[in-house]
């Protein structure tokens, strides 16, 4: 073969291959969208169980002894569903709120005679079943759950580090007193998916109606994009890294999941 022969083949081939990479990209693309609600069922409080004092021994035997108080006060509620778990124990120094004043007012160090030891540890009450519950009895459940870690010495919320009281911000921060998640969302997610495919192909119908075509089968599927960040978006084949996290809101209210899917429809 000439070199003039082999350059109109790899000509010819060049031609082929552009125009079978233009007929793949022929059809109608469309952004399917599809949203499914459901109610969480589950709520979780978080509490903090400290023992503090001036010596090691001290601070321990307190901690142990309002860690059992907690759970004994949460056990006596009888709530169904109800659990009580930590997630690890920390020991630290800590001033007085004494001695942290003292220093504010610029009276100096107090020395390390004002350090205490104290010894404390996350804890997270989780009810499984709140869905079953009307809004009336899952408040009056919240309550008495609150008043009675309050009674046994569980600071219910986030932990408060005197350390940083001086810190007006942090302090004027608002924050959820409970979060409200679902157990699972495979089901919920799922129907998200239908719901987006179904919109897509509707919407194909109707521009290939109004073209004048004939409309053919999913060429291809792929994520799309939402301008949104009150609602969790959920891609095609890309799973969130933490349901719990994605799923989780501050508020009583119900939890959706919104899908795009960007649909590419043959035309025949």
């Amino acid at each position: 073969m000439s070199v003039m022969q082999s350059a109109a083949a790899a000509a010819l081939l060049l031609v082929i291959g552009s125009l079978q990479a233009a007929e793949t990209t022929r059809g109608i693309l469309v952004a399917g969208t599809g949203e499914s609600t459901g109610k969480p069922s589950i709520v979780e409080l978080s509490g903090t169980v400290t023992g503090e004092a001036e010596l090691a021994s001290d601070a321990i035997t307190k901690y142990r002894d309002n860690r059992q108080r907690a759970v004994e006060a949460m056990d006596n509620l009888k709530i169904e569903g109800l659990k009580v778990s930590g997630s690890g124990v920390s020991i630290n120094s800590t001033l007085s709120p004494q001695a942290l004043q003292q220093i504010m007012q610029g009276m100096g160090s107090p020395g390390t005679g004002s350090a205490r030891l104290q010894v404390s540890e996350p804890l997270k009450i989780t009810i499984e079943g709140v869905d079953k519950m009307s809004t009336e009895d899952l408040l009056g459940m919240l309550v008495r759950i609150v008043d009675a870690g309050k009674d046994a010495g569980i600071a219910i919320g986030p932990s408060f580090d005197y350390n940083q009281y001086y810190n007006y911000g942090r302090l004027n921060q608002a924050t959820g007193l409970a979060r409200f998640r679902m157990a699972d969302v495979k089901q919920l997610r799922a129907n998200a998916y239908s719901a987006a495919i179904k919109d897509a192909r509707e919407q194909a119908e109707r521009l290939a109606a109004l073209s004048g075509v004939k409309l053919g089968r999913v060429v291809s599927v792929r994520e799309g994009a939402v301008q949104n960040s009150n609602v969790n978006v959920m891609y095609y084949g890309q799973p969130p890294s933490d349901d719990a996290e994605q799923h989780t809101t501050t508020k009583l209210e119900d939890i959706k999941v919104k899908i795009v899917l960007q649909v590419e429809f043959a035309i025949e």
